[in-house]
């Protein structure tokens, strides 16, 4: 049953896990933001529990991870449905990271490309696979076609930079964490072990760097 939200929040998010909606709350509680956001468990790849027309901007990121290709216009009809004319319906994906100071991370990424490409997750076995979709699934399934608009831009990573040591940290759980889902798809490989010490090894260099692409598409309702 869909429940009753106060018109006055500022921010609604919502995510499956309810671990990652626990942590979103201590965070906000922390920044002594709770007041103005909430969070709720709730799939995003089935009916959202909001009225129709309830937000004024629907924003999503990175949902290539879990959304599989034939999905997309189901996500983007409910989010439709729950924003306000008027209102925006945004959407931002990364690329495969394919420049590096490392040798081995781009490899390694190729991998994780072909993976998510083989498991229905991108249209394309490119390093933009989702990405360069987003002017056309809105196009099709969630706004108008001359509003449409998009901008692409890069965070960049450098050694001993807070941004860069997050990001290093994030490529040191990533190479452990995906190992099964990369070995799933793409088959037993020795390569996956070698790409990844190499990568594991050389991220952690003094020099290293690393960019970043990413693809923001959004249109009027």
């Amino acid at each position: 049953m869909a429940q009753a939200y106060p018109t006055c929040t500022t921010l609604t998010g919502v995510d499956i896990s309810k671990r990652i909606v626990e942590y979103a709350r201590e965070q906000a509680q922390a920044a002594q933001v709770q007041k103005r956001v909430e969070f709720l468990v709730m799939d995003a790849l089935r009916m959202l529990e909001f009225p129709n027309e309830f937000f004024d901007l629907i924003n999503v990121r990175c949902s290539g991870s879990y959304v599989l290709t034939w999905e997309w216009p189901k996500l983007l009809e409910e989010m439709g449905r729950v924003c306000r004319p008027g209102g925006l319906l945004r959407l931002t994906e990364p690329e495969i990271v394919t420049h590096s100071s490392s040798r081995a991370l781009p490899l390694f990424c190729m991998q994780l490309q072909e993976a998510l490409f083989r498991a229905g997750h991108f249209f394309d076995n490119i390093p933009a696979g989702v990405a360069t979709h987003l002017p056309r699934l809105l196009t099709q399934y969630g706004g108008r076609r001359l509003q449409v608009q998009g901008r692409t831009h890069a965070l960049a990573f450098r050694a001993g930079t807070p941004q860069g040591v997050a990001f290093v940290e994030d490529i040191t759980r990533a190479v452990h964490v995906l190992k099964p889902f990369v070995l799933k798809w793409c088959g037993p490989s020795n390569d996956y072990g070698t790409f990844a010490q190499q990568t594991l090894e050389e991220i952690h260099q003094p020099a290293f760097f690393a960019t970043w692409n990413l693809l923001t598409a959004w249109a009027v309702k």
